[in-house]
């Protein structure tokens, strides 16, 4: 039989991981965007939460790369309007990224040429 004791320490650390994770790894998905062939895909998510009115992390992912940046956003959450994507071509796109305490920033994505082998 199985006999649970409850461990108030263990209790503590547990949730003391849990927060943890939440605060600085949580993903929290803001766009999701396909290049006009639906060859490359671009995803922008928020990283853990913004900390007593400090920057938000966001990532944007691309291919098998991704790049990192600062939204200063007053503390407050991120959502789809604090980011755009508009594609160039299907290689090709820029993204914006607002917050209230910044003017926006502008990254290019530059997604490498797929090449089709000879047989």
């Amino acid at each position: 039989m199985f006999n649970m004791v409850f461990d108030p320490d263990e209790y503590s650390r547990f949730y003391n991981r849990r927060f943890c994770l939440q605060l600085f790894y949580k993903e929290k998905a803001l766009e999701i965007s396909y290049s006009p062939s639906k060859i490359n895909r671009i995803e922008i998510v928020q990283k853990g939460e913004a900390i007593y009115f400090g920057p938000s992390l966001v990532r944007i992912h691309f291919g098998k790369r991704y790049e990192d940046h600062s939204v200063f956003n007053d503390g407050k959450t991120l959502d789809s309007t604090n980011v755009s994507v508009i594609w160039k071509n299907d290689q090709e796109a820029t993204v914006t990224l607002r917050g209230e305490e910044q003017e926006p920033e502008t990254v290019e994505i530059h997604f490498p040429l797929k090449r089709v082998m000879d047989k």
